[in-house]
């Protein structure tokens, strides 16, 4: 599924309505090259639509097929995958070659995720749902 277009979203949760969904893995991303000197716009954006807004879209539109699940089989769960890029604390001047090229785009919209699924998180534990993040994935 594309999760930069909402359209398929939309769509894929059309062809899904009424099917319980126990488990969401969000595993999309994109790694764009950008530095100070030669990021744009637009590739900061594009990683932004993948990386962050896509999984934030499928969570919120797959989120009946979700409640589904949980009322009827008694659990439900959405694992976001991120990268420890996203993480502030893992940027040092011990690891500042590793981030040259990625801190731009890639990292702030790993960090953008984390985010959005600690809100999730909030968000989805009075309905019963689990969303997590797993940031330890060798991509």
């Amino acid at each position: 599924m594309d999760t930069s277009d909402e359209a398929t979203i939309l769509e894929v949760a059309r062809q899904l309505e009424g099917q319980p969904i126990d488990l969401i893995i969000n595993n999309a991303g994109i790694n764009l090259p950008g530095s100070l000197e030669t990021g744009t716009k637009e590739v900061l954006m594009r990683q932004f639509e993948v990386n962050a807004v896509g999984p934030f879209l499928v969570a919120r539109t797959l989120l009946p097929n979700l409640q589904l699940a949980e009322n009827t089989r008694g659990f439900a769960f959405v694992v976001q995958l991120s990268s420890f890029v996203g993480s502030m604390g893992s940027h040092t001047s011990e690891t500042a070659a590793f981030f040259k090229d990625s801190l731009y785009g890639y990292g702030t919209s790993k960090a953008a995720l984390n985010m959005i699924t600690r809100s999730l998180a909030f968000d989805l534990q009075p309905k019963d749902i689990v969303c997590t993040l797993d940031m330890l994935i060798q991509t």
